[in-house]
């Protein structure tokens, strides 16, 4: 079960084309419901035909998350307007015209092909849309700062300041009827401000009578009642509540000067302040608000869990950087003094080499992320620094094949089996040895391999590099990357596998 789970987690979060899917499905079922008698027969055919017809809209889903790695901001806004645009279009153009009597004979209407054109160009549009909006609205500062009470207060004043202006539009019918007609007259709007402004607070306070009771749910008798005394002492508190403010509040809204002389404010829609359906109105929103105020609350609980798991994680994470950068300079350090007693010409050479290597591990190692091209960099320097160290000859060899130019990887870990290899294959051999790096990448994975030869009398023992390794993936890429290690009879390989947001 929980493998599935995986696997649709990393369907619908690679690609949209299931959202099409759908709308394929439920473009059938609606038209399947016009179609007296119904029958599986006629469904099936329009899934098939209606599919049929927007096979290139799911192909181009489907491969849209690797066009949007491998192709320009430009290119790929060019093929998404062939495909939504030219293509839907054209379709919708030749099926009305041609196609349609074919393959539906049924169905009368000719717009039937325009009109699902136009609903999948506006679902795409939406996607993109929202896609957008996640990337972007969290970083906009007042929404960070925006929470659901806010977000209520904002949808309220928009309301009252909508009502008002149909109001205001429609002035006479107002006034002499009471109703407010959906329409507006942007003219009368602006000629009318103040008397729009008077029309706006009202209408709020009517609101704000509603959120009262909303709020004193939310912050008291939830939190207070609900959880520590149960659901018995909660309605009783609910009870309370709304017998003791529903009147006050009623009578308010009765000494408000539209409801003297346009129309009453009250949910009873008269001037009876004491009408049970005013107090019904009051209790009702308390109720109904429980549910969204404990989802609410469980997703700030989740959040804050979440923020501090990050935190410790973090932590454990510097803590093992701390353990590895160290690890590699004793070693260099000490091989480096073995070559200033020597008097090598070598020396100079080696110290511009690590503090080049320095340079990297003191200002990138303690960042959360680098770019990949430079933890290759940094690889690269690492083995000519070895080469020049050691005085030994050994086969090298670099295969890279990179799709994603963007990609970002923790800085300094997969120095660590670069290190495993040097010091359990490359230093202790007498005889050939080599040293063999695989880096590869596409939209969807990240493989970096590392294979390298081994004396048979050496264990190739796992230290404190290869445990940090495991412990840092399993803290930076929990359930996305696989790492195994292979031992055959001369020969080490590691291979780590990285799947790629």
């Amino acid at each position: 079960m929980k493998w599935l789970v995986q696997k649709i987690e990393t369907f619908t979060l690679k690609n949209d084309v299931w959202i099409f899917i759908g709308a394929i499905l439920l473009i059938s079922l609606f038209q399947n419901t016009f179609a007296l008698p119904y029958s599986w027969g006629k469904y099936l055919y329009y899934m098939f035909i209606v599919g049929l017809y927007l096979l290139p809209v799911l192909v181009f889903e489907y491969q849209k998350p690797k066009l949007k790695n491998r192709l320009s901001s430009w290119s790929f806004i060019g093929i998404w307007i062939s495909v939504y645009l030219v293509y839907l279009f054209l379709a919708a153009l030749i099926m009305q015209t041609r196609g349609q009597a074919a393959l539906l004979p049924e169905i009368p209407h000719h717009e039937f092909f325009p009109v699902i054109s136009l609903i999948i160009f506006w679902l795409a549009a939406g996607v993109e849309a929202n896609t957008y909006l996640i990337k972007k609205l969290p970083k906009v500062k007042w929404i960070q700062q925006l929470n659901l009470d806010k977000a209520i207060l904002i949808i309220l004043l928009g309301m009252s300041l909508l009502l008002s202006a149909m109001a205001v539009s429609n002035l006479e019918q107002f006034r002499d009827e009471g109703l407010i007609y959906p329409s507006l007259d942007f003219t009368a709007i602006i000629s009318h401000p103040i008397l729009l402004l008077h029309f706006t607070w009202q209408f709020l306070f009517t609101y704000l009578a509603g959120y009262f009771f909303y709020f004193i749910n939310k912050n008291f008798l939830v939190p207070i009642l609900l959880r520590p005394k149960g659901i018995l002492i909660y309605l009783c508190s609910v009870i309370l509540c709304t017998v003791l403010f529903y009147p006050i509040l009623a009578q308010l809204l009765l000494f408000l000067p539209i409801s003297q002389n346009i129309m009453s404010l009250l949910p009873s829609d008269n001037h009876l302040v004491f009408d049970p359906i005013n107090g019904l109105i009051p209790f009702c929103i308390m109720i109904f608000s429980v549910p969204i105020i404990l989802v609410i609350q469980w997703f700030q609980q989740n959040n804050k869990i979440t923020t501090l798991e990050k935190e410790k994680a973090t932590v454990e994470l510097g803590f093992l950087k701390q353990q590895i950068n160290p690890h590699f300079f004793f070693n260099t350090l000490n091989n480096l003094y073995a070559l200033s007693l020597k008097k090598s010409n070598d020396t100079p050479e080696v110290i511009l080499q690590l503090s080049e290597l320095m340079r990297y591990v003191i200002y990138k190692g303690k960042e959360q992320l680098v770019p990949l091209s430079e933890e290759v960099n940094y690889i690269q320097d690492y083995i000519n620094l070895q080469q020049i160290r050691l005085h030994k000859s050994f086969a090298f060899k670099l295969d890279k094949q990179i799709d994603k130019n963007d990609i970002l990887t923790p800085p300094l870990l997969l120095i660590i089996l670069v290190e495993n290899a040097f010091k359990h294959g490359i230093e202790p051999a007498e005889q050939a040895c080599f040293i063999n790096i695989n880096i590869r990448s596409d939209a969807e994975e990240f493989i970096f391999q590392c294979e390298n030869s081994f004396e048979e009398s050496d264990e190739a023992a796992e230290g404190i590099g290869l445990n940090n390794l495991r412990r840092r993936l399993l803290l930076r890429y929990p359930d996305r990357h696989t790492f195994q290690v292979e031992r055959t009879h001369n020969t080490f390989k590691a291979t780590l596998k990285i799947s790629l947001p």
